[in-house]
């Protein structure tokens, strides 16, 4: 249908809902290539980039992983102020935001650039990912990622805290520039207490081969004491098979279970408990569940252990 519509637009003007069928076609095919990592992604990005900014933002993505970070953030500098060359007030929050007076497209640090995509990064893997798989709407497709990071941002900026999250970034990008050729032996060695963010970069560029350092990983819900942050790594490890039966017989995600069930997305409070506490039981570990449900809600409680009962209260009313 894409293929079909691009050559009915050389030869007449296309109506407004083959426009939006056509623009959904190639969003689609780009992000299949990016999905599929295919050899050739960024031949199909450059011929469908237009001005669609959750392409850019997955080419620039692609570019990171598959070439380094330094080359990730080169494309990045280079794209950003072509998108953004009419609207002054736009690039000016950016520059702010980033603590960059300056407002040289041209000298703003790689390590700055990079604290910012980070943001979008995160932004886009929450909205786009859910139990390790990818789901959308046509909406989605249109989604401006930049902008709805900076909008989001200046809402809850504190100054303070803000000048050391952007110097934690940039030191992030300047170490994982130096490990650009570093093989995964020698990435793991830098999981350190003390720095999540960092952590968490390392391990999403290890996931896949993750029963080679299945105790390193482990190792980082040991390190944090605070419930949010451990959620975050529990959330990145979560979707990945492995992982999750290694979580399973953790004491660490047993202790936090009921926070994980209730705050996890892209399931139902109610189904996640109930697989988790199936395949507790398999493992004998009924000690664990009898702890986790003090902590959930009684309709997640009552989905699980007693079915028939709610479906019988529905056939009564």
């Amino acid at each position: 249908m894409t293929e079909i519509l691009k050559l009915l637009n050389v030869y007449e003007k296309l109506n407004s809902k083959q426009k939006v069928y056509l623009e959904c076609g190639i969003v689609a095919k780009s992000i299949e290539a990016f999905l599929l990592e295919k050899a050739d992604a960024l031949d199909i990005f450059n011929k469908t980039l237009s001005k669609n900014h959750l392409l850019v933002f997955l080419k620039v993505n692609y570019i990171e992983k598959k070439e380094g970070v330094k080359r990730g953030m080169e494309e990045l500098r280079q794209i950003l102020p072509i998108f953004w060359k009419d609207d002054l007030i736009l690039s000016k929050a950016f520059f702010l935001y980033l603590l960059f007076p300056n407002q040289n497209w041209d000298e703003i640090p790689f390590g700055k650039l990079y604290a910012f995509y980070t943001k979008v990064r995160f932004v886009f893997q929450n909205h786009f990912f859910r139990d390790g798989n990818f789901v959308a709407d046509l909406e989605s497709f249109d989604m401006n990622l930049f902008i709805d990071v900076l909008k989001e941002e200046y809402s809850k900026l504190e100054i303070d805290s803000h000048k050391a999250w952007v110097q934690n970034q940039a030191e992030e990008y300047f170490l994982f520039e130096s490990l650009g050729s570093a093989s995964e032996k020698e990435l793991v060695t830098f999981l350190k207490p003390g720095n999540l963010s960092l952590n968490l970069s390392i391990v999403s560029k290890l996931l896949r081969s993750s029963k080679n350092f299945s105790k390193e990983f482990l190792q980082l819900l040991e390190w944090e004491t605070e419930e949010a942050s451990i959620f975050q790594i529990l959330k990145l490890y979560y979707p990945n098979e492995f992982l999750k039966e290694e979580l399973l017989q953790n004491s660490v995600f047993h202790t936090h279970l009921s926070f994980f069930i209730r705050n996890y997305k892209g399931v139902s409070s109610r189904e996640l408990a109930k697989f988790i506490f199936s395949k507790l039981k398999e493992k004998q570990n009924s000690l664990v569940i009898v702890e986790t449900i003090k902590d959930l809600d009684p309709d997640t409680i009552i989905y699980c252990f007693f079915p028939f009962t709610g479906r019988f209260k529905m056939k009564i009313v």
